[in-house]
């Protein structure tokens, strides 16, 4: 019951003012246009910005994979393969792999053996418990004879896992040999302040796609409204790697930007019903003035119509009393020749008693 004289009221106001009404509409559908057209500007501001951010992460990781594989380089340069043992864990003890290079988990020469017949691990030096077969190393020396071109080689070793095997020639069947680890490569990337924390990044490599190298912090952004998502391909030497970026609108663009669209939209909704309350008491006030001058001239038309008639009705007393007095003037000059005619009649006979009392006399 409520409800319907609720929408009876509106449905009222509507008749009385619909001119209102009709601005009212149109100023709401502008604020709607606004804020779409702002909250499409925010999302593509972000969207470039997000763009931006993957581009630089994509720069870093590029940099940190290739500064772990250039070792084996500088290795390759810096080992001799007459060189004791002794010589060649002080030397790599020097570089501070631990430090320098977290994800190395072991470097080595992979070289002709002294009788010249087979080729055999001649110098490793593992960091961690794990050794790398000598079968993965056969395979990575055949794969490496097979590229033809100057970029390095990463052969995937251990099912499943991030580690990585990469072989630098030396010279003839010489090879200085690193497996490094992908996953402790590509944490810790940036400070902890910096801006791309705001986005989250997977790595995958091509030859693997069920089994991620890195996942950071996982904040959940494809869950949320507004968010961006982005696939890379990542080339490490000649191995295709993919980077899926991830993030949200509110990490990405400054609060105030973000909440631009929704400040827009509330001010808006409050600008035009404000407008409109203050133009429906304006048009309310000028269909009072001019029912309050209908009124005014229907009354003044009454007492018009009054006045004609009381106007008429003494014109037609003054015409009346005008009339009797003609009438009046026509009996009074009657009796005033009635008058003179009975007085020179009364001459009349005292003049003719006085001529009988002479004849009388006379006699």
């Amino acid at each position: 019951m409520q409800i319907s004289s609720f929408f009876k009221k509106i449905f009222d106001q509507i008749r009385l003012f619909p001119v209102t009404f009709l601005f009212l509409l149109i100023m709401l559908a502008g604020t709607f246009l606004s804020f779409s057209i702002i909250k499409k500007i925010v999302y593509r501001e972000g969207h470039e910005r997000f763009d931006t951010l993957s581009q630089d992460l994509e720069t870093i990781i590029t940099n940190r994979i290739n500064r772990t594989i250039d070792l084996p380089v500088l290795l390759a340069k810096s080992f001799r393969v007459d060189a004791t043992k002794g010589e060649l864990d002080d030397y790599v003890s020097s570089l501070h792999l631990e430090t320098r290079y977290p994800s190395v988990r072991e470097v080595g020469i992979y070289a002709t053996s002294a009788d010249g017949k087979n080729l055999k691990r001649l110098y490793s030096y593992a960091i961690s418990d794990n050794s790398i077969s000598e079968n993965d190393l056969k395979e990575a020396v055949i794969a490496q004879k097979g590229n033809q071109s100057n970029q390095p080689l990463l052969i995937k070793v251990y099912e499943g896992k991030a580690d990585y095997l990469t072989l630098v020639p030396q010279g003839n069947d010489s090879y200085v040999f690193m497996r490094f680890n992908a996953a402790i490569a590509l944490s810790n990337l940036y400070p902890t302040n910096s801006v791309l924390r705001a986005v989250d990044f997977t790595i995958y490599d091509a030859g693997d796609q069920a089994n991620p190298l890195f996942q950071s912090g996982n904040n959940g952004f494809a869950s949320h409204r507004n968010s961006y998502t982005e696939l890379r391909q990542v080339n490490i030497g000649l191995s295709p790697w993919f980077l899926i970026t991830q993030s949200n609108q509110k990490f990405i663009v400054r609060k105030l930007t973000s909440a631009a669209p929704t400040l827009v939209l509330i001010f808006g909704i409050i600008v035009s019903f404000l407008v409109f309350d203050l133009l429906r008491r304006l048009s309310r006030r000028r269909r009072n003035e001019i029912f309050l001058s209908q009124e005014i001239t229907r009354s003044v038309k009454i007492i018009e119509e009054k006045y004609q008639k009381i106007i008429k009705e003494i014109e037609t007393e003054i015409g009346q009393s005008k009339e009797k007095n003609n009438a009046l003037r026509e009996q009074i000059k009657e009796l005033e020749r009635l008058h003179k005619i009975m007085v020179g009649r009364e001459l009349r006979m005292i003049e003719l008693k006085g001529h009988i009392a002479k004849w009388n006399g006379k006699r």
